[in-house]
């Protein structure tokens, strides 16, 4: 009757659940056509309804084989639940009327269990019933859609709709008219659990008991614990076998008043203490999975109307029963919350304690088992005790005393986990406890059980039934037989035992003598431990898996995000998704479709939430640790020891005024690092997310892989991949959103940071650090639509899709835009050729920055390896493409001009007349500055073969050396670009060559080409240099990087000269040549005449040849002196050295010579 009980109730819900949503709803009771039709039938059921008026009748005429199909279910359960009322009832009232009258919970607890259980669960399916809408217009809708079908079926039971329609119209007046006759044996079966609950209830009484604690002295740990729940001789109960069963008893005595309330009028007798117990430890009790009753509303409801008149009810004379109840319900209120939040903490640290016994002491599981159960038991109901109570539901008229705060619990969580790491350990070794307790009953309780068995065969009447004496020899040879059971064999001998012990029970009671009370008091065990053997996954589901918790999702997510909050190891709510299925009965299998549905959106949206707090965690550690990063550089630590200083000067000044400011406290003797202000603010902070972290990693491998039903879930393998995304991710970030010019060490050191977070905790999170940064990079850095090295970089780089695109394009864009910023005149960013770096003069806090070195590239190019440095170069290379256009058309627009002056190379004049100069020398510079960045990089490239591949550089260089990179070009422009990548930088740069050819396709390309040095050197005459020059002698360099024009040119000449192979090398140096030759005679013009050029920085022009002759092949400093004395370029950079750049430079420089000496003279009068 339970277990069908059981299967009513999970259709009922499933039933109220489908009807209350709209989706899921069958048309015929959603649809507003047949409202008005099912009004009709409701008023007038159970008699036929006149329907020819009513609109919406047609439809149902045409529709009502659909509707009967549709609405089957409810019509069979509507009759099933009328069945179970009536058989439950019956054998309630026939167990309480009859001769059964001397049932005791020491003597008879199965069936005062089971008594009790079919109680409750007639009000739970009777209540459920009640709460379904329209319950009798869709129960009369079937009946009349099925009488209109063409093939009606015979509905049996109406007549039983009809009784159960008018019942639920009655509401709890039904049950107490029912029951009232059975009253006092309710109430006298409820004071068998008034011990129970006094010893259970308290937790500092079952703390000074050790009832949770197992150890025993000496041979007593290898025998089954017993310890009994009072002194008292005349009623033997088993401590752990009431703790276990002590939240049922709670249930069972508030459904027994509730069908039963006139109990309460007995004020003498102990009806009124027990009711005081049970009310006043729980606000609500289960109806139904998350449904619930509100017991303090409910009694309120029924004695607002009980006792009527009608009511034979004897009321003592100044009882108020009212006031009874809210008296009850002010104190429940006020203490529920925090009695049992110490439950929980005592039960906790219990739970605990056991745990780690059993991981240590594994064999003990046996002997102690009972122990281990009533711990999980009492951990399982005050679980669900607490989340019943979430939300708060109480009487309105004493919802002032309720404070939210009590029936908050930080420790819940860390309950869960701990019960079902329990569970896990049980299950691990539940080998031992069937094993056991298989002997210890076939060893121990079999010869035992003969002598007793023997002795209650001797007290039975000579006239007694053999079929008795048959079950009494039974016992002990079942209990022989325990380790061979095939699962039968001791569900038997319970069953046996049932059956005798309910006959003494009766009339046969009065022969029950010394022997059957001994035997009773004895079987009460042999049937605990016999369940132990053959239904232990049984008990595992009663006592151990709190599997009703996913029917409260809500309050489950809201614990689980708490748990995040508090550390609480919120994990283990992952294992009750994994124990949903054990809330499926076999009546209603079809309600797994949609409870593992909702079970697997759940899941996904915790494992979404496990994701985001990561994610913060990670965040958290990852700038706590760059925060550590910046503490110990040398400049953080100056700043902090100059703010001590100057916090010890002023409190120093304080005292010695007499004005001592509190607020200035005592200066930290290390205020580094290794300070213990610093180390609680940083370090501390650091180790507890780190231990956070590790708390959850180790919670993940714990659970490893799961079953939602069908499905497999792995949440290490999941937790693999959000570290991995997020790290990958994360790395990204650092690069592509930076949109400000940074320096390249910047972000490296960043990057840096992030490999060593990752590598701080690859320990705990188990992935494979090289494998994911081998991975990181590759996908990266090696991008496959270039070339790999040793090929020609050619041609404008492929466009990536964004959604896709590599992390080494952000990279090259950001050099291009810091090409665009350094080709500005005010970016303060120079190229300083002496130490291949790019430096800022104008810096406030620095007078120089080095912002771009061969270090930081070195650094760089070991990050991306030698394809990023391509992909880079590729983009550096086309911003070189692009300026190379603006210089062909300077070319062709001035070709006469630079005809006319290569012709008389010292007549300047004739330079006037030049047209688009600014756009040309822009552009020279922008390609300058690029072709600069990218010599650092391969710079930076060869320091890091050198690093990592340090005999590399050696071998290509004896291969360089054996082949003459002017002849055979077909050979050695590929080999000497794959020296080039290989990080070695040959003299001649064959790779930008052959990058650069196609430019110079046509003959007009050509013969423009060929002006190239003219160009340049004609340039040093335009006004371009007067607007926007400034030489810093301490750099060598100008402000607006126009000293890179040497490098321009330099690869321009080695780049568009003509490649004839026989000719190659002569017409390099000869154009070459030719360029110092105009440029000195440009050089010697302009210092000649004295005025007209006195704003152009003439004698810097001298630093831009020498520049030239280093970069440029074949040539040396000899072609220089050639064209300009010695003496002239040593007087320049004299002149530089004093500051005087230009001409006016000089001016200036003599009248401030005579001003100082006139000052002087008039001084000495």
């Amino acid at each position: 009757m339970n277990d069908m009980a059981e299967g009513l109730l999970s259709r009922l819900y499933s039933a109220k659940r489908t009807l209350a949503d709209p989706a899921a709803c069958p048309p015929c009771v959603s649809s507003k056509e047949l409202s008005k039709v099912r009004d009709k039938l409701e008023k007038s059921f159970p008699d036929t309804a006149d329907l020819t008026k009513v609109s919406g009748s047609d439809n149902l005429r045409q529709n009502c084989q659909e509707i009967v199909t549709d609405l089957m279910f409810f019509n069979d359960l509507i009759l099933d639940v009328c069945e179970f009322r009536k058989a439950a009832t019956f054998l309630l009232k026939e167990i309480a009327t009859s001769t059964l009258q001397h049932f005791k919970l020491d003597k008879h607890r199965p069936i005062v269990m089971l008594f009790f259980e079919l109680l409750s669960h007639l009000y739970r399916v009777v209540t459920l019933v009640g709460t379904v809408k329209e319950r009798k217009s869709i129960f009369a809708l079937y009946t009349t859609a099925n009488s209109m079908s063409s093939e009606p079926t015979d509905i049996v039971g109406v007549s039983d709709a009809v009784l159960l329609f008018d019942i639920l119209a009655q509401g709890h007046r039904h049950f107490i008219d029912e029951f009232h006759l059975q009253a006092d044996f309710v109430g006298d079966m409820m004071l068998e659990f008034y011990e129970s609950l006094l010893a259970s209830s308290n937790p500092e009484t079952l703390r000074s008991k050790s009832v949770l604690n197992p150890s025993n002295d000496g041979d007593n740990m290898t025998h089954p614990v017993k310890l009994p729940l009072t002194a008292r001789p005349d009623r033997v109960l088993a401590m752990h076998s009431e703790l276990r069963d002590a939240h049922l008893y709670l249930d069972f005595i508030a459904f027994g008043f509730l069908v039963c309330p006139s109990l309460l009028f007995q004020p003498e007798s102990k009806y009124m203490e027990i009711f005081r117990v049970c009310v006043t430890d729980q606000l609500v009790v289960t109806l139904y999975r998350e449904l619930n009753i509100n017991l303090h509303g409910e009694l309120e409801s029924i004695f607002s109307v009980y006792p009527s008149k009608k009511d034979t009810i004897s009321v003592p004379k100044g009882f108020k029963i009212k006031n009874i109840l809210k008296d009850f319900a002010t104190t429940a209120v006020q203490s529920v919350g925090i009695k049992h939040r110490e439950r929980r903490s005592f039960i906790l640290a219990e739970v605990k304690n056991l745990l780690h016994l059993a991981q240590a002491v594994p064999g003990l599981l046996g002997p102690k088992f009972p122990v281990y159960v009533a711990a999980a038991s009492m951990a399982r109901a005050e679980i669900l005790h607490y989340f019943r109570h979430r939300p708060l539901e109480c009487r309105k008229d004493v919802k002032k005393h309720l404070n939210g705060t009590d029936y908050f619990c930080t420790q819940i969580t860390l309950l869960i986990d701990a019960l079902y790491e329990l569970t896990c350990v049980v299950e691990e070794y539940k080998e031992i406890v069937t094993m056991y307790y298989g002997e210890y009953l076939s060893i121990c309780d079999a010869p035992a059980l003969e002598e007793m068995c023997s002795d209650s065969i001797s007290e039975l009447p000579e006239n007694s039934n053999d079929a008795v004496h048959t079950i009494l020899l039974s016992l002990p040879t079942c209990a022989r037989s325990a380790t061979q059971d095939n699962g039968s064999i001791l569900k038997g001998m319970r069953l046996n035992w049932d059956r005798y012990s309910t006959l003494l029970g009766t009339v046969w009671g009065k022969f029950a003598g010394p022997g059957n009370t001994t035997l009773m008091a004895y079987m009460m065990d042999v049937q605990v431990r016999s369940e132990f053997v053959d239904g232990l996954d049984s008990v595992m589901k009663r006592y151990f898996l709190p599997y009703e918790l996913w029917w409260h999702m809500p309050s489950l997510s809201e614990a689980f995000e708490k748990g995040f909050e508090l550390n609480a190891k919120p994990l283990c709510f992952f294992s009750v998704l994994s124990h949903v299925s054990l809330n499926i009965h076999d009546d209603n299998l079809i309600e797994a479709r949609e409870v593992s549905r909702l079970t697997w959106k759940f899941c996904d949206r915790m494992m979404g939430k496990l994701n985001n707090h990561l994610t913060a965690s990670l965040d958290t550690y990852w700038s706590l640790y760059d925060e550590l990063e910046k503490k110990t550089l040398g400049k953080e630590a100056m700043s902090r020891l100059e703010k001590q200083y100057l916090l010890k000067q002023a409190r120093d000044k304080a005292i010695a005024s007499g004005k001592k400011d509190p607020s200035l406290a005592q200066p930290e003797q290390h205020p580094g690092y290794e300070s213990e202000g610093w180390a609680s603010n940083n370090i501390a902070s650091l180790k507890r997310v780190r231990s956070s972290l590790m708390n959850i990693m180790i919670a993940v491998k714990n659970i490893g892989t799961f079953f939602i039903f069908n499905r497999e879930y792995n949440i290490e393998f999941a937790m693999h991949d959000a570290f991995t995304y997020y790290f990958s991710s994360k790395l990204k970030k650092i690069i592509s959103q930076k949109n400000d010019i940074s320096r390249p060490s910047i972000i490296l050191k960043s990057v840096v940071v992030g490999c060593r977070v990752m590598q701080s905790l690859c320990n705990i999170v188990s992935f494979d650090l090289p494998q994911l940064v081998r991975s990181f990079l590759f996908d990266n850095f090696s991008e496959t639509s270039i070339p790999p090295p040793g090929t020609i970089l050619s041609g404008r780089p492929p466009a990536p899709p964004e959604d896709k695109e590599a992390l080494i394009w952000s990279i090259g864009r950001w050099f291009m835009k810091f090409v665009d910023e350094a080709s500005a005149q005010n970016s303060g960013l120079m190229w300083v050729p002496s130490t291949n770096s790019f430096a800022r003069a104008d810096s406030k806090q620095r007078p120089i920055d080095i912002y771009i070195n061969r270090e930081e590239m070195a650094s760089l190019c070991a990050f991306i390896g030698p394809q990023g440095v391509r992909c880079i170069e590729s983009l550096l290379i086309q911003v070189v493409v692009d300026k190379v256009a603006a210089v062909k058309n300077f070319i062709a627009a001035n070709k006469g001009t630079l005809l006319k002056f290569s012709k008389n190379i010292t007549d300047i004049a004739c330079l006037s007349s030049l047209d688009g100069s600014a756009g040309f020398m822009a552009a020279a510079v922008q390609a300058g500055v690029a072709l600069a960045l990218r010599q650092i990089l391969h710079l930076g490239m060869s320091d890091s073969m050198q690093s990592y591949a340090p005999f590399l550089k050696s071998s290509v260089e004896s291969i360089a050396s054996s082949v003459d990179p002017w002849v055979e070009r077909d050979v050695s422009t590929p080999l000497f670009s794959l020296i080039f990548d290989a990080g070695v930088i040959p003299d001649v740069d064959l790779a930008l060559v052959a990058s650069l050819a196609p430019l110079r396709q046509t003959p007009e390309d050509i013969n423009n080409l060929s002006l190239l040095h003219v160009a340049f050197a004609a340039c040093l005459v335009t006004p371009y240099w007067t607007q926007n020059s400034v030489f810093l002698p301490e750099f060598g360099a100008f402000r607006g990087n126009q000293h890179c024009i040497a490098l321009t040119m330099s690869k321009f000449i080695l780049c568009f000269t003509d490649l004839d192979e026989s000719t190659f090398s002569s017409a390099v140096k000869s154009n070459a040549d030719s360029f110092v030759e105009l440029s000195a005679s440009v050089i010697l013009s302009m210092r000649d005449s004295k005025s007209a050029f006195n704003n152009h920085p003439v004698r810097a022009y001298t630093n831009i040849l020498e520049l030239f002759l280093q970069s440029c092949p074949l040539m040396d400093h000899y072609a220089l002196e050639k064209y300009l004395p010695y003496a002239f370029v040593h007087a320049s950079q004299m002149e530089i050295a004093m500051g005087q750049v230009k001409g006016a430079d000089s001016l200036n420089a003599g009248m401030n010579r005579v001003i100082r000496a006139e000052s002087a003279a008039t001084q000495v009068e």
